[in-house]
Parts: structure tokens; C-alpha cells; sequence
């Protein structure tokens, strides 16, 4: 017998803390939020997004996208998932 349980559990997103919307840091209709599992794995395709910024010295980016990426930050958040158990 398969049994599906309701629990909450934590979940990171990338985004400007004073702007949290269901997009990712790099907007756009198609570029929704991310939810990572772990901490870590957030941080790490941050990081990635930030280094590119500063390696290609911001110049492919709006200014919009220059402040969002300096404000981004890891997020946890709350996500309801289902278990199942068998």
C-alpha cells in the first residue's frame, strides 16, 4: 500500500530580498524560480551568476540587472511536498 503524506520543508530560491517574485534574478516570462534543495546548491549558481558578472565586467547586462544581481541573495522558504511512503 502506497500512502502519500503532506509535509512542509525547506527550500532556497535566488532573489532580491525586497523584490521576491516567481522569477528568477534574471527575469524574463520564461525564467521562473528556481527551488533548490539545499543551501549550498543556491549558493553555488549564485556565486556562478555573480562571478560571470564580474568577469564579463557587466557590460552584456542592464542596469536593472546590475542592481538585482548586487542584492541577490539565498532565500529559504517553506515548500509543500508530498512523501510517499511504501
Amino acid at each position: 500500500m502506497t500512502i502519500l503524506q503532506d509535509t512542509i520543508e525547506p527550500r532556497y530560491i535566488i532573489a532580491d530580498p525586497s523584490n521576491i517574485t516567481k522569477f528568477d534574478i534574471g527575469g524574463g516570462p520564461n525564467n521562473y524560480l528556481t527551488y533548490y534543495k539545499r543551501r549550498s546548491s543556491a549558493q553555488k549558481v549564485l556565486d556562478e551568476k555573480i562571478d560571470w558578472a564580474k568577469r564579463t565586467d557587466y557590460q552584456a547586462y542592464s542596469d536593472e540587472y546590475k542592481k538585482i544581481i548586487a542584492s541577490a541573495k539565498v532565500i529559504e522558504v517553506e515548500m509543500q511536498v508530498k512523501i510517499k511512503h511504501i
